[in-house]
């Protein structure tokens, strides 16, 4: 009966006191000079970058352009939609190309890079 009484007592104890919950975080490296080359021998450092690791895996590498006045890609009026591909190399020496095609250039020539490299494939449209 005792043992009853001592099992109930602990049983009751683990119910009321409460959790720690363990929250897992994703990793955010900054810092990544990633270049873009325009196709017509242009290159251009990233003003901006992070790689975004989550605690399941995924990774998602994000990189800001500014194009200088004047650019070709530079669209007169509105947005103009350019793809965008880069070479990745992993840690076996095997190279990736991975897709936007869906990067929208304003008039201030600034642009996003977002590409995601497990998880969603290699090719991925922005805002989705």
């Amino acid at each position: 009966m005792k043992k009853l009484q001592l099992f109930t007592i602990v049983a009751l104890v683990c119910i009321l006191v409460p959790t720690q919950s363990i929250f897992a975080q994703a990793e955010i490296e900054f810092n990544n000079t990633i270049t873009f080359l325009d196709g017509k021998g242009g290159k251009f450092k990233s003003i901006s970058s992070k790689t975004t690791t989550t605690p399941s895996g995924n990774i998602v590498k994000t990189a800001t352009f500014q194009l200088p006045e004047g650019h070709h890609l530079i669209p007169e009026k509105g947005k103009e939609y350019i793809p965008v591909g880069i070479t990745i190399t992993d840690g076996y020496g095997v190279k990736y190309l991975l897709i936007n095609r869906n990067i929208k250039v304003g008039k201030s020539g600034e642009f996003k890079v977002v590409l995601h490299l497990n998880g969603a494939g290699s090719e991925f449209p922005n805002g989705w």
